[in-house]
């Protein structure tokens, strides 16, 4: 229990455009309720990738490739590491 807890807390304390900028991800313009990016995950010529800041689910979704999933999940696939990896990375 202790440990989704702890996830849940690094998740809450994440912000997804400051972890995406830090993984290298080239940000667009920012939006009312998201960011656009460049997406990392395929050639991309023009930002597709939204970064949504939502406090309960925040989420990307590219509209290009569709790659979409949670902070977790975007550490994982940029950095290509496994998940525990990936939980760890966000916890430093």
């Amino acid at each position: 229990m202790a440990v989704i807890g702890t996830l849940d807390e690094i998740i809450r304390r994440s912000d997804i455009v400051e972890l995406a900028r830090a993984l290298g991800v080239q940000l667009g313009s920012r939006q009312a309720d998201h960011t656009l990016a460049i997406c990392p995950f395929h050639t991309d010529t023009k930002p597709s990738l939204a970064l949504y800041r939502d406090p309960r689910n925040p989420h990307y979704h590219c509209f290009a490739c569709g790659a979409h999933g949670g902070i977790v999940d975007l550490v994982e696939r940029t950095r290509r590491s496994s998940r525990d990896d990936a939980v760890r990375w966000l916890a430093r």
